[in-house]
């Protein structure tokens, strides 16, 4: 791999969205190869862009979670990283709930 390449492939992957561990084990595969950090990143309310009939803005919010270093993810399979991943997605997403129902 290039270092051209490499380069790209950092870029693209710092930011990534894990919903389903099994559809992104493979964008893991690449983390692993370039040893590149991994930002989680949660998408709150992104539904609403899509299931409302209101017009005008809507608020929907993106939160960058704290990048795991490739150090942290190196030895892992990549099922192990996804479910790692999707466990910190996860997380935040039931901080951001508690926090809205209060």
């Amino acid at each position: 791999m290039t270092e051209k390449e490499k380069n790209i492939l950092q870029q693209e992957l710092w930011t990534l969205v894990a919903q389903d561990a099994e559809a992104t084990t493979h964008c893991f595969k690449i983390s692993l190869k370039t040893k590149t950090p991994i930002v989680p990143v949660v998408l709150w309310d992104s539904y609403k862009v899509f299931n409302s009939w209101q017009f005008g803005p809507l608020k929907t919010e993106v939160h960058f979670l704290e990048p795991i270093p490739y150090e942290e993810f190196k030895d892992m399979k990549t099922q192990e990283i996804a479910e790692m991943v999707q466990g910190r997605i996860q997380d935040k997403l039931d901080e951001l709930k508690r926090e809205k129902e209060k």
